[in-house]
């Protein structure tokens, strides 16, 4: 009985010490103060693994955060919730190594200059 209780405290140990190095990282913006159609950031640096980008709305128009691989790319990779002001849209997802953009697909909005780079490094 006291293997087992040892090999499960060694197993928990190790979960613990996994989930510290891939690491899970969440990052902040709002919309713009001033009534630009454009987040307060243009740049996100994050580490590989779990990424959550959380934005806050303070704008009487609706938006939300996503996350896709390029300027180019026509979906994305994860999308929040469309969002009215006051309230947080959040994206969630698993990140490797490299260079992403953080966007809102709110129709328009992107093209306006809602948009930023996410860099995720090691």
């Amino acid at each position: 009985m006291k293997r087992i209780l040892l090999a499960a405290a060694v197993l928990a140990s190790a979960l613990i010490v996994v989930a510290v190095a891939l690491g899970a990282t969440t990052l902040k913006v709002t919309s713009d103060k001033t009534g630009k159609v454009a987040y307060n950031k243009k740049t996100l640096v994050a580490k590989p693994g779990k990424v959550t980008l959380k934005m806050l709305n303070v704008q009487v128009l609706t938006h939300n955060i996503a996350i896709k691989k390029t300027k180019t790319s026509k979906k994305p990779i994860v999308k929040g919730k469309v969002v009215g002001k006051g309230k947080t849209s959040q994206a969630t997802a698993t990140l490797k190594a490299g260079s992403y953009i953080f966007y809102c697909t709110v129709p328009g909005h992107e093209v306006l200059g809602m948009w930023g780079t996410l860099k995720v490094k090691k």
